[in-house]
This record gives structure tokens, C-alpha cells and sequence, in this order.
């Protein structure tokens, strides 16, 4: 179908003898306007917005850390309101990532280091 995203996610989970395999199938996201962007951040302990150029309504966002350690380098983030302000932190360690629908346009992405600079990239696709 078109205008569509789709999201296919697989969990493989194995600690000694437990085992533990998630695969929920795909999930079709419906978007209204095409538009994606990526962009690479620097991200250093000052807290900062990621700037998105060239996009309407931002609607979800992938984040993944490019931290090649597994150690440290944790970037704490979330999603700012139009009135400012992060209502909560989330936290994206090394070699991780994470998922993201924005609530409403006026919404922004905004994050810093725990401690440290690292690498985040980020793609946000409209909505």
C-alpha cells in the first residue's frame, strides 16, 4: 500500500538457558505526506534540539546511538513541547535504540549526555 511506513520488529532474548523470541510481525503506519529526513547528531552534555529541515509534520522517529562502546555515552532525551520544557527524560545507552511517535507537530526532539560526546543518528519521517 502506499504512503505507508512499515515497521517490522523481531526481539531475540538469550541469557544462559532462558530464551525468549518476540516477532509481533509488521505494523503499517499510515502517512499522510511523504518525507523523511536524517540527520547526525554531535551530542555533547549541553542539551540541545534536533534541528529538522525540510519537513512539514514530524510524525515518528527512529534514534540509534553509533557509540562504539558498550560503556558510558548514554544520551537522555525526549521530546520538548511548543510551551518548552522536556516533561520527561528517556534514556538511549551505547549500541541501542529507540522508537518514537511525536503526540503533536508542535513537538520537538531535544537531548544531551549523561556524560561525554557521542554520535546519534536519527530519522524522522512525516506524518
Amino acid at each position: 500500500m502506499a504512503n505507508e511506513l512499515k515497521l517490522t520488529t523481531s526481539i531475540v532474548y538469550v541469557n544462559g538457558q532462558l530464551k525468549k523470541t518476540i516477532s509481533p510481525g509488521t505494523i503499517n503506519l499510515p502517512q499522510a505526506t511523504k518525507g523523511v529526513a536524517n540527520i547526525t547528531v554531535a551530542a555533547t552534555t549541553a542539551e540541545a534540539d534536533v534541528s529538522i529541515g525540510g519537513l512539514g509534520t514530524p510524525g515518528y522517529a527512529y534514534i540509534q546511538s553509533l557509540e562504539a562502546t558498550t560503556t558510558g555515552k548514554t544520551w537522555n532525551w525526549g521530546l520538548k513541547s511548543s510551551t518548552g520544557g522536556i516533561p520527561q527524560y528517556f534514556k538511549l545507552p551505547p549500541k541501542s535504540a529507540a522508537f518514537v511517535c511525536y503526540g503533536t507537530s508542535g513537538m520537538t526532539l531535544r537531548g544531551k549526555m549523561a556524560s561525554g560526546t557521542a554520535t546519534i543518528d536519527v530519522f524522522i519521517f512525516e506524518n
